[in-house]
């Protein structure tokens, strides 16, 4: 019995130890892989979303006119779109399947500039996959004209769906500052990529004096850049 229990003792202190120091190891990979794997994320963000203001020059070099708002977009790309008025804006909100807004993705899609949207539902907003980009990183990519006051012309949207429009807060603070940062400046009110407060969240939450709110993890950023 004496023998048994002799040789039935618990973890020594060194074994503890080695053990502590391969969870921490462990625990240091996940995150190092979770980060990585965000990153990985938003260059993706980013690369989209040249394009698609690539793709959209291009449009308008072609056909003279926006995606969406195309008044011979059902004669000249394909029969079943939705003509817009031709008066050089995007009227309506960015998932509204009966807007020109809501129509600018299926537009450049049909056009073999993008790849294929999916068909916008026929009752109710679009959504990612189903007549707009769906991205990696969540949420959704539309386009609006004038989609805040303080933001004049055509934007493009990165954002989660919020009604008819994709203005919800998706990013939090330091993701919407890195990809401002990648594609124009750090500085969230100037250039043609800035960012704002979702219009799910509370004022403050994305952005506090002028700059990113860095005490904040949490999404409340939705981030615009100009076409």
């Amino acid at each position: 019995m004496k023998k048994y229990m002799k040789n039935d003792d618990g973890f020594s202190l060194v074994e503890v130890a080695i053990a502590l120091v391969l969870i921490g190891f462990i625990i240091g990979g996940v995150l190092k892989g979770q980060e990585l794997i965000s990153s990985a994320k938003i260059n993706a963000v980013v690369q989209n979303m040249e394009g698609y203001r690539v793709a959209t020059h291009l449009f308008q070099e072609k056909y003279g006119a926006l995606p969406g708002d195309f008044s011979g977009a059902s004669q000249y790309i394909r029969r079943d779109l939705r003509d817009g008025n031709g008066n050089g804006l995007l009227d309506g909100e960015g998932l509204d399947p009966g807007a020109e807004a809501g129509n600018f993705w299926v537009h450049l899609a049909a056009s073999n500039l993008i790849q294929d949207v999916g068909k916008l539902p026929s009752n109710g907003p679009a959504f990612g996959g189903h007549g707009v980009p769906a991205e990696k990183i969540g949420g959704v990519v539309t386009m609006q004209t004038n989609p805040t006051p303080d933001r004049p012309g055509l934007w493009m949207i990165l954002g989660k769906p919020h009604g008819m429009n994709g203005q919800g807060a998706l990013l939090t603070p330091l993701q919407a500052r890195t990809i401002c940062q990648k594609m124009d400046s750090a500085d969230p009110l100037a250039g043609r990529v800035q960012a704002g407060d979702g219009l799910d969240v509370a004022p403050g939450s994305c952005l506090k004096g002028g700059d990113f709110n860095g005490e904040n993890t949490q999404a409340s950023c939705v981030v615009y850049v100009q076409i």
